[in-house]
């Protein structure tokens, strides 16, 4: 395996933190075993 870096410019990182703050979260209604997709909570703590 070679080692590899990642390089992304700072003003992308920046204007990703600033779309995934401005998300508009729908409410997970009895999705708690994540038969409907992604868990809203769970993406809500990894977005953080």
């Amino acid at each position: 395996m070679k080692p590899f870096r990642v390089e992304v410019p700072d003003e992308v990182l920046s204007d990703l933190q600033a779309r995934l703050q401005r998300t508009r979260w729908v409410d997970d209604f009895a999705n708690e075993d994540w038969q409907y997709g992604t868990n809203t909570a769970y993406l809500k703590e990894l977005v953080a």
